[in-house]
Parts: structure tokens; C-alpha cells; sequence
């Protein structure tokens, strides 16, 4: 990216090129939490590397579409259906 900031999920093909460069702030995990600090960090002109482990970002608060349905993958209304109703 061009703006100063980065995302990497899942790719390590480029790993030298990341490394090499300077950042602000390296953020793991590519959540809520990190997206509202790079977002801030951005607005005061800094830059920051994000790294996700997974084939998404939005952590916890990720979504799905099931059937036509957004439905929410790892929040805690999952696990209680789940768990309730067996369903899922």
C-alpha cells in the first residue's frame, strides 16, 4: 500500500520487502481494536504494519453470509446456539 500502512495475511512472499521497511507500529491481529489504532495512527500521519493470521480481517466481529444470511462466526451468539440448540 501507498498511504504508509500495510496488511499482511497469510503472505510471506514478500517478507524481506516488509521487513526492511520502517514502521510506526506493528499490530497483530487485524480486529477491531487494531483497525480503531491504525485508523488513529494514520490520522496523526504515522504508519503501521497489520498482521492477521487468518484468511480475513475483522477478527471476532467477522461475517459470513450463510443461505442469505450474515451470520456472525465467532461471536458469542454462535457459541450459545451451538451449545443450546446444536445447530450451526
Amino acid at each position: 500500500m501507498t498511504d504508509g500502512s500495510a496488511i499482511i495475511i497469510c503472505d510471506f512472499k514478500n517478507a524481506e520487502e516488509v521487513i526492511m521497511k520502517h514502521y510506526d507500529y506493528i499490530l497483530v491481529g487485524a480486529g477491531l481494536y487494531s483497525a480503531v489504532i491504525a485508523w488513529h495512527a494514520k490520522q496523526a500521519g504515522k504508519s503501521c504494519l497489520v498482521l492477521e493470521r487468518r484468511s480475513h480481517i475483522g477478527g471476532n466481529i467477522y461475517c459470513e453470509e450463510i443461505e442469505g444470511i450474515n451470520v456472525h462466526k465467532y461471536g458469542a451468539l454462535v457459541s450459545y446456539m451451538i451449545a443450546r440448540y446444536g445447530i450451526l
